[in-house]
């Protein structure tokens, strides 16, 4: 399996904004990857499912 930062982004992004339900901050991340296979011989698969 490998990945990749999508958009030359190199960690998540992490966003705050002042609460509006409870008292305090909203925080949020974001992180764009990519993933894919890059060798079938890591890849398992349970017979008869």
């Amino acid at each position: 399996m490998g990945y990749s930062y999508l958009g030359d982004q190199q960690g998540p992004i992490v966003e705050t904004r002042p609460g509006w339900e409870m008292p305090g901050m909203e925080f949020r991340a974001v992180l764009d990857i990519g993933a894919g296979v890059i060798d079938f011989r890591g890849a398992h698969r349970e017979a008869g499912e």
